[in-house]
């Protein structure tokens, strides 16, 4: 069987499977950042909508994984309003595809009974695509 990261470094070597799959990364690391933040202030989509001068439904796009029209001044309008400080990094592509330790994801849900903690992340444990599934 092969390792994940092996079957990964190997897909990776498809252009456009590479840019797809960065892509795809960007932005739900945009979608979630966004998503813990505002509710590890307690606040709810309108009411940061309100603080950014937006509407509701733009944040909840805002948060929405396959969106792909953020603008570095929207973003830093929400980092904001969050408190936050808003960083754009550049990195070479394949240099921490793996996160270090997990990222505890407390809550991805927008009803409030449906709230779980659970963790999300790839580590040096997943042998397989099949384990990266059961895991995220």
């Amino acid at each position: 069987m092969k390792m994940f990261r092996e079957y990964l470094k190997e897909k990776l070597k498809n252009k456009e499977f590479e840019k797809s799959y960065y892509e795809g990364l960007e932005k739900a690391r945009i979608a979630i950042e966004i998503t813990l933040f505002r509710e590890k202030k307690g606040f709810t989509q309108a009411k940061l909508a309100e603080l950014t001068g937006t509407s509701q439904s733009a944040i909840a796009r805002l948060e929405d994984p396959d969106y792909k029209g953020y603008s570095l001044s929207t973003l830093r309008k929400i980092a904001d309003a969050l408190g936050l400080e808003l960083v754009v990094s550049l990195r070479e592509k394949g240099e921490e595809i793996y996160e270090v330790r997990p990222v505890k994801i407390l809550h991805l849900s927008p009803w409030p009974r449906a709230r779980k903690d659970f963790k999300f992340y790839i580590s040096p444990e997943i042998s397989s695509e099949q384990d990266v599934e059961l895991v995220a």
